[in-house]
């Protein structure tokens, strides 16, 4: 299984969430593993989200799961973007996708 953390969750954000959530046959087909999304990171509430539990405002949550091997950086803007994505690049175990 692949555990993916998404960093936002706007329009293009909750767009990928989407994709990932619905089309699971096909990424599996596709790519030979379940995708997961573990984590979304964003500011807002979204208590009426399928995904309402997996929502946080602490980057660390997503940083200190091990567990996450892909990390999808859809926030806009460079800062605070920027740097929470460089945290992640320097870990040989993990992917950031911007």
């Amino acid at each position: 299984m692949i555990s993916v953390a998404i960093m936002g969750h706007g329009v293009v954000g909750s767009g990928v969430a989407e994709i990932l959530t619905t089309h699971k046959q096909k990424l599996f087909a596709s790519i030979g593993e379940e995708i997961y999304v573990k984590h979304i990171l964003d500011l807002r509430e979204f208590p009426d989200s399928p995904l309402a539990d997996r929502f946080t405002k602490d980057f660390n949550d997503i940083l200190n799961d091990r567990e996450v091997r892909v990390v999808v950086e859809v926030m806009g803007g460079l800062n605070p973007a920027y740097d929470l994505s460089l945290i992640h690049i320097s870990e040989p175990t993990r992917r950031v996708v911007i």
